[in-house]
């Protein structure tokens, strides 16, 4: 069974009517995970890193030696260590034309780590893959948020925009 420690923080500030301000940071931590790892970390693993158990996750066609399919099954991990920041600002006010609101929320990540639960036979360290910027371990960019605007008249209609920002990884 997986075991896991999860640590937050948080704080809202609201230095003025309708201006709100959070942060919360959050820590987590999971011992002994049960995962699937991404093909492409299989295959990086195995030609980059060199690890035996990775590269037997490949099967290989007898006739052509090319690559069939890949073993990608359910596994214990040795565990999963990430941690981040969110963060958002929001303005609301009133007048004439309706609510106005004007926010932005996002989040960054200091880190996604996988412990593959292998060691590295060359340097005996714990095989480590940090997904944090990387599309190893799916989209982990260390920076992603929304800006949005949202009008609501007395009468009922409406409008809105929403910009989003995913940092490259």
């Amino acid at each position: 069974p997986e075991k896991g420690v999860v640590t937050t923080a948080g704080v809202v500030y609201e230095p003025l009517r309708g201006l709100d301000v959070t942060l919360d940071y959050w820590h987590i931590q999971i011992d002994d995970a049960i995962t699937t790892l991404l093909p492409q970390t299989i295959l990086a693993q195995c030609y980059q890193g060199g690890s035996k158990s990775f590269c037997d996750q490949i099967q290989r066609d007898p006739v052509t030696h090319g690559i069939s399919h890949l073993l990608d099954t359910i596994q214990n991990v040795g565990g999963i260590t990430t941690s981040g920041l969110d963060f958002s600002a929001a303005y609301q006010y009133r007048n004439n034309a309706g609510t106005f609101r004007h926010a932005v929320e996002g989040t960054y990540l200091f880190k996604y780590n996988v412990d593959t639960g292998t060691v590295d036979p060359n340097s005996m360290q714990e095989q480590i893959i940090h997904g944090r910027g990387f599309f190893d371990l799916g989209t982990n960019p260390n920076l992603k948020f929304n800006v949005f605007t949202t009008w609501a008249h007395p009468t009922g209609i409406g409008a809105g925009f929403n910009f989003r920002f995913i940092n490259s990884f």
